[in-house]
């Protein structure tokens, strides 16, 4: 590869990888998962613990079912009650 092709590449790869990470970064979806935890729970997962609407008996039973992606399936079950973040519903399937 010689020089020119090089200055003009790192910079269009740099620029494609910041447009896609700018992207992915300004989802509306995850913005309002991440304001209504702010927002309900003060960013406390002891508080979402003692607050939350999920049905606590159902998410145990998804997660020790034993199958395969079980505590994937547990925290999509709270996200259904409780729109979170995904990492926040899987802290809160860990901590149940």
């Amino acid at each position: 590869m010689n020089d020119v092709t090089a200055m003009v590449l790192v910079p269009v790869v740099a620029i494609l990888g910041l447009a896609a990470w700018a992207a992915l970064r300004s989802n509306p979806r995850k913005q309002k998962e991440r304001l209504h935890y702010r927002q309900t729970y003060g960013l406390s997962m002891d508080r979402m613990l003692a607050e939350s609407p999920v049905d606590r008996e159902e998410v145990r039973r998804l997660r020790d079912s034993g199958r395969r992606g079980a505590e994937l399936q547990a925290a999509s079950d709270v996200r259904r009650w409780d729109p979170v973040p995904l990492e926040v519903a899987l802290d809160f399937v860990r901590r149940l």
